[in-house]
């Protein structure tokens, strides 16, 4: 059985301009970086001269397909991702005078001037992130253009995802998963240091190529949070850009946003409605619309339950049973008991919640019982990951730091990963 999908709602998505696409919250953006105008992402009207589409066909989405392809260039094999150009926003930029009715076709007036086409915001929101983050963990775009009425994107190909190794139905073994964590965090730690968050993080987007590097991909609902304030109900989050993490200390930036009060305008709430349904932390099913990092985490911890067990830690049905599943094993967050000062809530802020409604006081079960063979290492670090209460969540940061990862058996080497696992590709 598949987890339930997220399909993106349409939010203050980005305009297009007439020489690029306008990155998300640019104007944020460019007062942080003390520019006065947003950074623009080029895009090239060239393909058909480069690329040769090989006989396969790799997937396909909400928004366009996935093709493989020669780089005749490089002679490498490539993934190009095709995204159709928004049927319904043609004049994205608001420049819907320039063309007379019939005089062009579509496919011309994209080839002719990109930028007045209307993009969705979340091929926008995906472009941005992987041009502007170069890390190994992170899914990057190789090149980017125009061919008819679609914009591809070229991408490394890779031998497959998360979800397929998981679906084989072979349990991993510990430095395997030892191996994956340490690359999804390192990918995460990449965007969450730059005020960025995924909002679907979930096997099916965390993808492998032969050699056994785990990339973080799929961006279409990532979005900037709280640059460089704190965001949302959740405080100890963020990293500055191109700041370390070293064992043992604490960066500036993450001491200060642990003290450091919530700074969000009303134009910066965010839908709740992301993140695929069994990853998806409780305050995103209780209709939070303030938040940050600590929503990734969750699914990281999800993720890595997964990993452990070859199943899906809480595989819900529908929101109100993915609720009940995480409180029957992590606990109610506010109880009548707490409520009277007769023991702490789990979660105390949980009541203040726009779709917040309480539940049948339930106590919280060890991890232990469900993940009976994790020593207690591991089960400490999932602890820390699946607090219901976001602000006791641990960083991206501080988990690669865990010493889960210092404990024998050590990380694998990515190369000796199972990719054979993944089948021909």
């Amino acid at each position: 059985m598949a987890a339930p999908q997220v399909k993106p709602e349409v939010g203050d998505s980005p305009e297009a301009t007439r020489q690029g696409v306008l990155l998300p919250s640019a104007s944020e953006e460019a007062a942080a970086n003390g520019s006065s105008s947003p950074r623009l992402v080029p895009i090239k009207r060239e393909g058909k001269q480069r690329y040769r589409q090989c006989d396969a066909f790799l997937g396909e989405g909400t928004y366009g397909r996935v093709e493989k392809a020669e780089d005749l260039r490089t002679h490498q094999i490539v993934a190009i991702k095709k995204v159709k150009a928004s049927a319904g926003s043609l004049f994205a930029s608001g420049d819907s005078g320039s063309v007379g009715s019939g005089e062009k076709t579509r496919a011309q007036l994209l080839r002719q001037n990109v930028g007045s086409v209307g993009l969705h915001f979340t091929t926008v929101r995906e472009l941005k992130v992987m041009r502007e983050i170069e890390e190994e963990n992170v899914m990057g775009v190789v090149d980017v253009f125009v061919e008819q009425d679609f914009i591809c994107l070229v991408m490394e190909l890779m031998h497959g995802d998360l979800k397929k190794l998981v679906d084989s139905k072979t349990r991993l073994a510990i430095q395997h998963v030892k191996c994956i964590m340490l690359q999804i965090l390192r990918g995460l730690h990449a965007l969450h240091k730059r005020y960025i968050v995924h909002r679907d993080l979930a096997p099916a987007n965390v993808f492998i190529n032969d050699q056994g590097i785990c990339k973080v991909a799929d961006f279409g609902l990532s979005r900037c949070f709280g640059c460089p304030v704190v965001s949302g109900t959740l405080s100890k989050q963020e990293q500055s850009k191109g700041e370390t993490s070293q064992p043992g200390k604490e960066s500036s930036v993450e001491s200060a946003s642990k003290t450091a009060p919530v700074a969000i305008s009303r134009k910066e709430l965010m839908t709740s409605k992301v993140v695929t349904l069994w990853y998806r932390p409780p305050e995103l099913l209780f209709g939070a619309d303030r938040y940050g990092q600590a929503v990734d985490m969750w699914s990281v911890g999800c993720i890595m339950a997964e990993l452990l067990t070859g199943s899906p830690l809480f595989p819900g049905a529908n929101e109100i049973d993915q609720l009940s599943r995480i409180f029957s094993l992590r606990g109610t967050p506010t109880t009548a008991a707490a409520l009277l000062d007769e023991e702490p809530s789990l979660w105390p802020l949980a009541s203040s919640l726009p779709s917040f409604f309480p539940f049948t006081h339930t106590k919280p079960k060890s991890l232990k019982s469900v993940l009976p063979f994790c020593c207690a290492d591991s089960l400490d670090l999932l602890d820390k990951l699946l607090q219901l209460d976001p602000s006791k969540r641990i960083t991206a940061a501080e988990a690669l730091n865990h010493r889960w990862f210092q404990q024998n058996p050590k990380p694998c080497s990515p190369k000796d990963l199972p990719v054979h696992l993944l089948g021909k590709f």
